[in-house]
């Protein structure tokens, strides 16, 4: 017997400090001192010595004594019926790709470890079994992958050889963890940095802001071979630019798929509103425009997102609620508070909060109805992860649901 995470606690670590959250616990925070042996905690590679006094004055109930690490049924059985509604929206889908999911699932179950996601996020295991067979299609030899957060290389190196470039050294660790579990070292190569030499079949990156997006094009355009393809994840807000900036470049679109992964957010719940998939040929000469010279980027260069929120636990909405919940933001933000305004209008309640550079949010609750909008004005990726789940650890509960955040621009202009 041993201390380890008890069952159903889940490590998010942030720029400034570390989570361990459980439904029926208070959340625990750890500082940076302790962010290592933490990680080795959560990774199951800490279990011949014991968690320092530091670290388990901080988890407290969060660890127990127990032998193994045995799944937690509550977390299993939640993922399962979230990931079942969802691919559900895809007839047959779930049949078909029983074998992918069952792999993914096991993954996403099984883990304790989460780090605040760069572009990446770590999704449903049918997300991430549809983008293996889209992928998969064609059967490219080699594939290069930038930050897989949700192990879709080791489902993708059963017929390929997978080199993955992760930007976060706590992805880096649990990925490689995965590997030495599955025994797929052979196909599944990490990177410590971008591999280039036009070497690859296959290069997936994210869309995020025009400049980031640009920087992971190009690096994907080096990864692949001429005739190769380069996919491209693009979740709200990032379509608004990611468009003009493919746009005559020489890139030949072969194929596009809508609402391609939902994202998750630790404790059981999901991000409604998919990720798009774009697949495109790489001619042997592409032209990407500068990031100043795209056109139409000049109105997407500070976009905004809504977040909305219905059924929020009533349990949870007391008069301390917001102030609660920004408490959980300001801790997980990438950037230190710099304001915050939290005023009663009768029914509602509202919040603005930002950060020292400039990014934050205004929020409006309203208890009678249950419900809550948040406008993230300009939009910054790491804070509206931050924003999910404070969110969903502080208001929310197992009934709580997110209006869809779907993109509103696709390959022909406007889809909404």
């Amino acid at each position: 017997m041993s201390l380890s995470f008890r069952q159903g606690s889940s490590v998010s670590l942030w720029p400034r400090v570390a989570t361990v959250t459980h439904r029926e616990l208070p959340i625990a925070y750890v500082g940076l001192e302790q962010r290592a042996e933490l990680v080795e905690l959560a990774l199951g590679r800490a279990r011949a010595a014991a968690p320092s006094a530091a670290l388990r004055a901080a988890l407290g109930a969060h660890l127990e004594e127990r032998a193994g690490v045995p799944d937690d049924p509550w977390v299993a059985t939640r993922w399962r019926e979230l990931d079942e509604s969802y691919a559900s929206s895809l007839p047959g889908f779930a049949a078909a790709a029983s074998i992918e999911i069952e792999l993914a699932e096991r993954l996403l179950v099984c883990r304790r470890l989460f780090a605040a996601p760069r572009q990446a996020r770590v999704t449903l295991p049918a997300s991430v079994a549809r983008r293996a067979l889209i992928l998969s299609q064609g059967s490219p030899g080699r594939i290069y992958i930038e930050d897989d957060v949700d192990g879709l290389a080791l489902l993708l190196g059963r017929s390929a050889r997978v080199t993955v470039a992760q930007s976060d050294d706590t992805w880096r660790q649990w990925l490689g963890c995965e590997v030495e579990r599955a025994g797929c070292a052979a196909a599944v190569s990490l990177a410590g940095g971008v591999t280039f030499g036009g070497a690859f079949d296959l290069a997936l990156v994210q869309a995020s802001g025009p400049a980031e997006t640009h920087a992971a094009l190009s690096r994907a355009l080096a990864a692949t071979r001429s005739g190769g393809l380069v996919a491209v994840a693009i979740r709200s807000p990032a379509d608004e630019s990611f468009w003009p900036l493919v746009e005559g470049s020489g890139l030949e679109l072969v194929a596009y798929h809508r609402d391609c992964d939902h994202a998750v957010v630790p404790g059981g719940f999901v991000i409604d509103g998919g990720a798009d998939l774009a697949l495109f040929r790489r001619p042997a000469d592409v032209r990407l425009a500068a990031v100043g010279d795209a056109p139409g980027l000049r109105q997407a260069a500070e976009p905004y997102l809504v977040l909305d929120f219905e059924s929020l636990a009533v349990s949870r909405l007391d008069r301390a609620a917001l102030a609660r919940f920004a408490d959980l933001v300001a801790a997980t933000s990438s950037r230190p508070e710099a304001m915050r305004a939290n005023e009663r209008h009768g029914v509602r309640e509202t919040l603005c909060w930002y950060d020292e550079a400039g990014f934050g949010f205004s929020a409006e609750l309203r208890r009678d109805r249950e419900h809550l909008q948040i406008a993230l004005l300009p939009f910054d990726g790491a804070l509206e992860y931050a924003v999910l789940f404070a969110v969903y650890h502080a208001l929310a509960d197992e009934q709580t649901r997110m209006q869809p955040s779907r993109t509103r621009r696709g390959p022909e202009g406007r889809i909404l």
